[in-house]
């Protein structure tokens, strides 16, 4: 290969890698964050139009639901593996406010279940768009998860069916050595296995 070409290869893998940043930056990235966002509008409808309807509004665990899912939608632009590293990091030990409490011990100050059980879900929502976006709304989230999901995937499909071989196998194996005693007791006396008594 002359340098020429080499220039020429070196010139189209550049062109090919700013179309995908272009493509990831302007196309897939707000696309996805769009779609997180959408999903916490939906949710934080559904939590206000069920705490009007049980006179939940100024309960702490609403309160404190509905500052989560309003930070969410605030900070989606910067849900990545590395800002939750940083913030991780940089999070300092202090006296927990209301705001930073435990949600589990705040719906549990709810008085009905049903209500506890709504909130929770609510939440449990919500991490779960959140977790979908950290790992496949962002490119440093496809890249460092991504291998692991197709590989645990890939163990879902292939792990059942090998589990039952192994499980076969070992039955098939159980089997003969009941039979095998059997068998020789058979032609010791002449008779089919299956007339040989067994002890019970």
């Amino acid at each position: 290969m002359t340098d020429a070409q080499l220039g020429f290869e070196g010139l189209k893998l550049c062109w090919g890698l700013a179309w995908f940043l272009v493509a990831y930056l302007f196309v897939f990235r707000p696309t996805q964050i769009a779609e997180f966002r959408q999903g916490i509008f939906f949710l934080r409808d559904d939590l206000f139009a069920y705490a009007v309807e049980h006179d939940l509004l100024d309960t702490p665990a609403h309160r404190h639901l509905r500052w989560l899912l309003n930070g969410l939608l605030r900070m989606a632009p910067l849900i990545t593996p590395a800002f939750l590293l940083i913030c991780t990091l940089l999070r300092r030990r202090e006296p927990r406010t209301e705001r930073e409490m435990s949600m589990k011990g705040l719906f549990g100050k709810l008085s009905e279940e049903a209500d506890r059980r709504t909130f929770e879900d609510i939440e449990k929502k919500a991490l779960w768009l959140t977790m979908k976006l950290l790992l496949f709304g962002s490119l440093p989230g496809i890249l460092t998860f991504g291998p692991v999901v197709i590989l645990f995937r890939s163990l879902a499909i292939v792990v059942p069916p090998v589990a039952r071989i192994v499980s076969f196998c070992k039955a098939f194996v159980q089997n003969l050595r009941v039979i095998g005693p059997l068998e020789w007791d058979a032609r010791r006396v002449g008779r089919h296995p299956s007339l040989v008594p067994t002890a019970s």
